[in-house]
């Protein structure tokens, strides 16, 4: 696969946990590429071990090339930072 990085999108969607039982394959793979579930900053407990997700990143890097899977991961990784962002702001009564 050839694409120019320039041209890359997002091909993922986030999944956030009241969607769980509507799962799609954008959003299977949304759940592949977000390193959050191995249990980074807040978002306790993890969900899935190291090397679980290095594995299952690994493959989906050869499935669909570093260039696809490091796009993926950086949408999925904004997407959770900014919803975090807003149910901390909602907490604190700022919206």
């Amino acid at each position: 696969m050839n694409v120019k990085i320039k041209d890359l999108k997002p091909n993922v969607e986030l999944c956030s946990s009241g969607e769980l039982d509507k799962l799609t394959g954008k959003k299977i793979r949304g759940l592949i590429c977000n390193p959050i579930y191995t249990g980074m900053g807040p978002f306790k407990p993890q969900f899935i071990s190291d090397i679980e997700w290095i594995d299952c990143a690994k493959r989906m890097v050869e499935e669909e090339g570093l260039g696809q899977f490091l796009m993926n991961m950086l949408f999925v990784l904004r997407e959770s930072l900014e919803c975090l962002s807003f149910l901390l702001k909602e907490h604190k009564g700022e919206n």
